[in-house]
């Protein structure tokens, strides 16, 4: 069983080229040999060994018909190489028999080796490639009509991408068979141009025409094979603009064309002046026309004689812009483009001839002609600047006092983009009050006027009316004796000149000694020495030192927690300071005391009997605000005094 299935595969190897229905048996020759016999330098006798040789070997019956594609390829293998002794299928190729024979395999196509080009049913012989660069191959069991006299075999072209289509069922790839290719290229002709002839000088270039000539040499063909030659104009963008073609008259070997450009002129064409052309020569051999490289040439400019600027003067304001124009002559000048410049771009710029003011001064602009002949025009230029319009201060009047603290004004100066906007401050009477950058210093009682003026010439200015005052208080200091509870003395304020108020306010800086009201009244406390100030806000502080004397005071001990039941009754004390700490006031504590003037009493009190000052009149509770003691003397309707705790 198994030698059957090995011999029915090979059976099946061999049938996978058929292309048509198999007869029983192929012709021992065919009546011409193979069709295109001699084409592309490739001749093959398939009348003969080793054809047909292998017309008698196994599927040899396969030979000469319309299924003998294996039959030829194997035939052409053996006689290219002298390998092989066997029929086989183009898939048996691919797939192993080519290797066995020592060729390689693959799906690229090779351009210097000679291949089988293997299909699932077919396979062709590579051969070589034609000038074109078409594919050359050889081939049996092409089953078309009228080659049946060929042996159904031929020598023909076809491209690469038609070669690797399913031409016999699907492309699998070549068998190398390490057989240089045919190379049917033909020797290349090559044309080359040169500037210079033998009967004429380099080119020659005008403003309006010009002249271009080349020598042109051929290789690869005869110089008698050049029909026609020819000249092409173009733009610098490479459009076309005039060719022509002739017969040339071969000299010595080579041909000399020269073309002259203008127009009326060989290549009729109007050029213009200072301006760029490509152009290229042509020749045709044997009907492949060959070009030369794109050169350039430049016809002579028309150069400027004069540019001149309108207007010549230009006045600005900063900011401000201008158009310039730049008149530039002769009027068929071949560039009249210009350059513009500014001699002081801090002053004023320009852009294609636009000036635009940038600070104040003087610049001149000029436009120079671009063709190189030196050629300019100026413009003077004056730029003015942007002056003050108004100047505004955030005050227009100020009081200020002696010794008090400064004020500042703030200048607003308009427009915003004013070219100067500094300021000078003045004050007209700097025995009164000075001034500097807007801050204003007080120096004595009196009136000054404080002046903001610009300093752009524009004269516009700014006032403020300043008020300098002098407060002084009644006393220098203040001395409280014992002269019974509550000594007072009144602290007034005297203002210089007395044509103004000013919201005082007062504090001590120790209540415990003396304490002062709302309205300047000084009460004293206790022995010692205090600062009373007399204050009007954010201007001045006036101090006045206050010292209390000893007031017959009495400071019970600190370790004291309770005034026990009649502890002071019927004695001469005039002024008790209770300890913080102490809690309780007991029964006739400070009774009957008529000396008595005022008892210091701590928020640390939360008991006082009613009867702890029976008999004692004259006596003047001084507590905290809110405390026991406060409510207390209000409820039993005694004199109270308010101190700090």
């Amino acid at each position: 069983m198994k030698g059957y299935l090995i011999r029915l595969l090979s059976v099946l190897l061999v049938l996978g080229c058929v292309l048509v229905s198999i007869p029983e048996h192929g012709d021992a020759t065919c009546l011409y040999g193979i069709y295109n016999n001699g084409a592309y330098g490739l001749t093959i006798d398939i009348n003969s060994a080793p054809y047909t040789t292998f017309a008698g070997y196994s599927y040899g019956q396969y030979a000469y018909t319309g299924s003998g594609c294996a039959w030829f390829a194997s035939a052409r293998v053996r006689q290219l190489t002298g390998k092989g002794s066997t029929i086989w299928a183009g898939s048996a190729w691919y797939n192993s028999r080519g290797a066995s024979l020592g060729f390689s395999t693959g799906t690229t196509f090779s351009t210097t080796s000679r291949a089988l080009a293997c299909y699932a049913n077919h396979v062709t012989v590579v051969e070589g490639l034609d000038s074109n660069g078409n594919v050359i191959i050889s081939e049996g069991g092409y089953n078309s009509s009228g080659y049946a006299n060929y042996g159904y075999c031929r020598i023909a072209t076809m491209s690469r991408s038609t070669l690797e289509s399913s031409r016999g069922g699907s492309f699998l790839g070549y068998v190398y068979l390490g057989v240089s290719m045919i190379n049917t290229t033909p020797t290349p002709v090559t044309v080359t141009y040169s500037d210079d002839t033998e009967d004429q000088p380099r080119k020659t270039i005008g403003t309006t025409t010009a002249t271009m000539a080349a020598t042109i040499h051929v290789s690869g063909a005869s110089i008698n094979d050049v029909n026609p030659v020819g000249f092409s104009l173009y733009n610098a963008n490479g459009t076309l603009l005039k060719s022509k073609t002739e017969k040339p008259t071969p000299k010595n070997g080579v041909i000399n064309a020269w073309y002259t450009i203008g127009s009326g002129q060989e290549i009729d064409y109007a050029l213009t002046s200072g301006t760029t052309y490509l152009y290229r020569f042509q020749a045709t051999v044997n009907g492949t026309t060959y070009y030369g490289d794109y050169k350039r040439f430049t016809t002579n400019p028309i150069y400027v004689t004069s540019v001149g600027l309108s207007p010549s003067t230009l006045t600005l304001n900063v900011g401000g812009s201008s158009t310039v124009t730049a008149n530039v002559s002769p009027s068929n000048a071949s560039i009249k483009a210009v350059n513009w410049s500014s001699s002081n771009e801090d002053v004023a710029t320009v852009v294609n001839g636009r000036v635009t003011a940038v600070s104040p001064g003087t610049a001149t602009i000029r436009a120079t002609a671009s063709d190189g002949s030196g050629k300019y025009g100026t413009c003077a230029v004056t730029v003015n600047p942007i002056l003050v319009t108004s100047v505004s201060l955030s005050s227009s009047s100020l009081n200020l006092t002696v010794g008090g603290s400064s004020s500042t004004l703030t200048a607003t100066v308009l427009p915003s983009d004013a070219t100067n906007k500094t300021l000078t401050w003045t004050s007209s009477d700097s025995t009164v009050a000075t001034v500097s950058n807007g801050t204003v210093y007080p120096k004595k009682a009196g009136t000054t006027t404080i002046t903001a003026s610009a300093t752009d010439g524009s004269g516009k200015k700014a006032t403020c009316t300043v008020n300098v005052y002098e407060l002084t208080l009644n006393a220098e200091s203040i001395t409280l004796a014992d002269s019974g509870i509550g000594s007072t003395f009144q602290l007034e304020v005297v203002v210089n000149p007395s044509n103004t108020s000013f919201n005082i306010t007062y504090f001590s800086s120790n209540t415990q000694v003396a304490s002062v009201s709302s309205t300047g009244l000084i009460t004293a406390a206790s022995q010692g020495t205090t600062t009373i100030y007399a204050t009007v806000p954010n201007i001045v502080q006036i101090p006045v030192s206050v010292t209390v004397t000893d007031m017959g005071l009495i400071t019970l001990p600190a370790s004291l927690e309770s005034v026990e039941d009649e502890a002071f009754r019927g004695n001469t004390m005039k002024r008790v300071v209770i300890p913080n700490g102490v809690k309780r006031i007991g029964s006739y504590a400070f009774a009957d005391n008529t000396s008595l003037l005022y008892v210091v009493i701590p928020s640390s009190v939360s008991e006082i009997s009613f009867t702890a000052f029976s008999g004692s009149p004259n006596v003047c509770i001084l507590c905290p605000e809110n405390s026991y003691a406060a409510l207390w003397a209000e409820h039993e309707d005694i004199e109270y005094s308010i101190i700090e705790n």
